[in-house]
């Protein structure tokens, strides 16, 4: 639960609970200390009282005079704040004493917070001699409201102190979080543009000193992975040039060396016939020696073809691709095929034009063989950036699952390597085999940090 609380929702629970204990605490401390408080603070009223009444018992022994002497002491009750009086027998006997002020009710305090606070009531009496028997009480009850009301004034003080805490404490969190917050979503961006191959990323250094130390990392590692990236792309693209280099070589030795044989043996075994006088009735291995040598320079002609496709530097890339949706019409009268070339009359990169004519190719091979698909539609356009391809066709897709084969997993490290992109995806009733070549060779980006 903890651990999938943003940090912002972290801070606030442990502000918010820091403030909190401290509130509970003050109000504990509060109700502890006021009722001892409470006790002290009415103390030296008891002890006036007290010392009130031997004085008034001492006036009355010495006095000729002791019903002056009430009356008098009547008027200075009645003028101090009632804190003390006097009670006579009479009046308890007739239950005419006046009763402990309560507490429960003070003005504009809660009963609750009276009822937590636990106010005692603080009284005491203190008996009045008249001629040898006692004539009265004089009566002390200290008056709690006025130190209630101050205790309610503290507590909603405490309070207030903690919202207005709270607040501020938020306010501060937002603000420092979020500051916090930014550098690390920048690395979080960062991170996500190198996971994808953006490797150019450059991710400003801000917030604390442990945060731009992370950044300056991450910048560094970005331009490693530039670095890197482009020696790989750099080493990729040589790569598809010495297979281009050896597969021009190969079609050499092959048209040098192998055609000149295959049509020797061809002219002499058509030589053999004629010099016998045989026909072909009468001497079936001779006419299948040469039917065999015919196949052979047929497949000869198609290997060359694979090896290099000459009509590429001599028809152009946009009719070489025309001639491989022509050649596919052929071997697959029952699928309806569509090309729609727009690469333009400026010149493509050898290296570029290969890939691309050999994507097509592959493309529509694995249409014939495995699709069984009723249309199929090859695009090319050119872009200001490259050549955008697209080979799509209705028929039963890949399996779920299923792991590229070679033909495909070529294709894409082909265009991955002079820096492209290639993808293979199934819609609802297409498959759609598309890539996007750089019509110039990729270069070093260098990242500033």
């Amino acid at each position: 639960m903890w651990t999938n609380r943003s940090l912002l929702v972290r801070l606030w629970l442990l502000l918010f609970g820091m403030i909190l204990v401290t509130l509970v605490a003050s109000v504990i401390l509060l109700v502890i200390y006021s009722r001892s408080q409470l006790l002290v603070e009415h103390e030296p009223g008891r002890r006036v009282a007290d010392q009130v009444a031997k004085a008034f018992n001492n006036a009355l022994l010495t006095t000729t005079d002791p019903n002056a002497v009430l009356r008098g002491f009547d008027a200075g009750l009645d003028d101090n704040e009632g804190a003390v009086t006097f009670e006579s027998t009479a009046d308890e006997a007739a239950g005419l004493a006046a009763e402990t002020p309560s507490t429960s009710n003070v003005d504009g305090v809660p009963s609750w917070f009276v009822a937590l606070l636990g106010t005692p009531r603080i009284s005491d009496r203190f008996p009045i001699y008249l001629k040898g028997e006692r004539f009265g009480d004089l009566v002390f009850r200290a008056s709690m409201s006025a130190d209630i009301s101050e205790r309610w004034l503290t507590f909603v003080g405490i309070l207030t102190s903690a919202v207005v805490l709270a607040v501020i404490s938020s306010v501060i969190a937002y603000l420092t979080v979020g500051a916090t917050l930014q550098p690390l979503r920048g690395i979080e961006a960062g991170l996500t543009q190198l996971r994808g191959g953006a490797y150019d990323v450059l991710v400003p250094c801000a917030g604390p000193p442990e945060i731009r130390k992370s950044c300056q990392q991450l910048n560094e590692l970005a331009v490693t992975l530039s670095q890197l990236s482009s020696d790989n792309t750099r080493l990729l693209r040589r790569l598809i040039v010495l297979e281009e280099q050896e597969r021009r070589d190969l079609s050499r030795e092959l048209h040098d060396e192998l055609g000149p044989l295959l049509f020797a043996i061809r002219a002499n075994s058509a030589a053999l016939l004629d010099e016998r006088g045989e026909t072909e009735r009468d001497s079936p291995p001779a006419v299948k020696l040469s039917q065999a040598v015919e196949t052979l320079q047929r497949t000869n002609r198609r290997i060359l073809d694979r090896l290099r496709p000459m009509h590429i530097q001599e028809l152009g890339l946009q009719r070489s691709i025309d001639g491989l949706v022509e050649d596919a019409k052929l071997r697959a009268p029952g699928t309806a095929f569509e090309a729609r070339c727009e690469i333009g009359p400026a010149a493509v990169d050898d290296v570029v034009a290969n890939t691309i004519y050999r994507t097509v190719q592959e493309a529509l091979t694995n249409v014939l063989k495995h699709a069984h698909a009723r249309h199929a539609r090859v695009q090319v356009r050119r872009e200001p950036l490259g050549i955008v391809l697209s080979v799509i066709d209705d028929g039963i897709g890949l399996p779920e699952n299923h792991a590229l084969g070679r033909g495909l997993t070529g294709m894409r490290e082909r265009v991955t390597a002079l820096g492209g992109t290639f993808r293979l995806q199934r819609t609802d009733t297409e498959t759609v085999v598309s890539c996007f070549v750089p019509a110039q060779p990729p270069t070093e980006t260098t990242v500033v940090t």
